[in-house]
């Protein structure tokens, strides 16, 4: 029979190893984001080349994504603690 530690051990790393893949996931998003926002208020030609709503968009998008990123920290932060 398998030893329970050693089963609840493994699956803690890979629900860590899930975690830390999704976070990179979210870094990776969260770099696209600030540079679709960086773009869309880029004023190429004046206040009149600003894309607002765009940016507003990839603002609201960058919120979430960043409060996903938060909450894997949190998630990973614990598990490492009860390892």
């Amino acid at each position: 029979m398998a030893d329970p530690d050693k089963l609840q051990k493994y699956v803690r790393e890979g629900v860590l190893a899930e975690k830390r893949k999704k976070l990179e996931g979210e870094e990776t998003r969260i770099d696209r984001l600030v540079k679709d926002v960086t773009y869309a208020l880029y004023m190429v030609d004046g206040v009149k080349s600003i894309k607002m709503k765009a940016a507003k968009q990839a603002m609201d998008e960058l919120d979430a994504a960043f409060n996903r990123w938060q909450q894997l920290k949190k998630g990973i932060k614990k598990l490492e603690q009860n390892g």
